[in-house]
């Protein structure tokens, strides 16, 4: 491995050092040598991936210098479960949009310890890593945020994060974390909060959090009586909302056996129609968020409530007929 010399963010040297620690026994000096840190930094840094839960072993080389390596476990998965285990990793490759060398090693370490696997597929989970590594650069600071809160939320600490909304100044939150999930349609991760002050549930961003501080002699203890699964069992991905509305769609007869294929929403209704056509229904808390995938069907899909739903798209559809035709009267 190339030298680094101090280039590189931390999540990186922290993929590089776990990278070093799995090849072989390594000294301190020679793993702050590779990387280009200074040898407390190193110290540091064994610190933190021990107090992310990461195995390390400790021993003595031929010349009685101490040693130090990442323990290899392996992982005890079935045939059919690693396949299952390469679509996940498809699937979490296809939602980054950047760089992630945590994901990144992650695969990587799995690959290693898939003993059940014949090398090809090995191999196959490593190009995967290599995908995530070859995506254009995260921003650092979006790095170290995801960081800082996924610590957070595994050890149980509040945080404080300043968060900047669109078009809207810059806000200081205390608050504790409740989950991170991903937005499936915009390529993002949203973390979901419990924020005392405000006595609700608040719901940020994380590529819009600017600044965040872990609190940690702080505990964060969940109020009793919240349960996030439920709150987000009438979402459409993340957002909700205090009151649900009912949204009723009719899906063309050329799109009908797309529609009836798949679960769209745990809640959803689905009912034939004599000419082809699907009605489907389901409640949802806040409905602006299916917007996209509305959109998505174009023609096929018809918003019948909330009457509100049906104006908005079809005040896009008289936006977009201007701008294809209206302007230059085009056929």
């Amino acid at each position: 491995m190339a030298h680094h010399r101090g280039e590189g963010t931390k999540t990186t040297r922290f993929f590089d050092l776990m990278n070093l620690l799995s090849s072989a026994p390594r000294s301190r000096r020679d793993l702050a040598e590779r990387l280009g840190v200074s040898f407390s930094t190193i110290t540091r840094y064994l610190q933190d991936l021990e107090r992310m839960g990461y195995p390390l072993e400790y021993g003595r080389g031929s010349r009685g210098e101490a040693l130090v390596s990442l323990k290899k476990v392996e992982l005890p998965f079935s045939r059919e479960e690693i396949v299952w285990l390469y679509n996940a990793a498809l699937l979490m490759a296809a939602h980054l949009d950047r760089e992630c060398a945590l994901a990144a090693g992650m695969l990587a370490k799995i690959a290693d310890r898939l003993t059940v696997a014949p090398s090809w597929f090995r191999a196959l989970l490593r190009e995967e890593a290599d995908r995530m590594r070859s995506r254009r650069p995260s921003s650092p600071p979006v790095d170290e945020i995801f960081n800082t809160v996924s610590r957070a939320w595994l050890e149980g600490t509040m945080i404080e994060l300043t968060y900047q909304a669109p078009h809207k100044p810059e806000k200081t939150y205390l608050c504790g974390i409740l989950g991170i999930r991903p937005n499936l349609v915009g390529r993002s991760y949203y973390l979901i909060t419990w924020c005392p002050e405000l006595g609700d549930l608040r719901t940020f961003r994380v590529d819009r959090i600017r600044r965040v501080r872990q609190q940690g002699f702080t505990r964060f203890e969940p109020p009793r009586g919240i349960d996030l699964t439920a709150r987000l069992s009438s979402a459409w991905n993340v957002w909700w909302g205090e009151e649900e509305e009912e949204v009723v769609l009719r899906f063309s007869r050329d799109v009908a056996y797309r529609v009836v294929e798949t679960q769209w929403h745990e809640r959803e209704e689905k009912a034939p129609q004599a000419d082809g056509s699907i009605i489907w229904r389901a409640r949802i808390s806040e409905p602006r968020e299916m917007l996209p995938w509305i959109r998505g069907w174009g023609k096929d899909v018809e918003v019948l409530s909330p009457q509100w739903l049906r104006e908005n798209l079809a005040q896009e559809a008289r936006a977009m007929y201007e701008l294809y035709w209206g302007k230059c009267g085009e056929k």
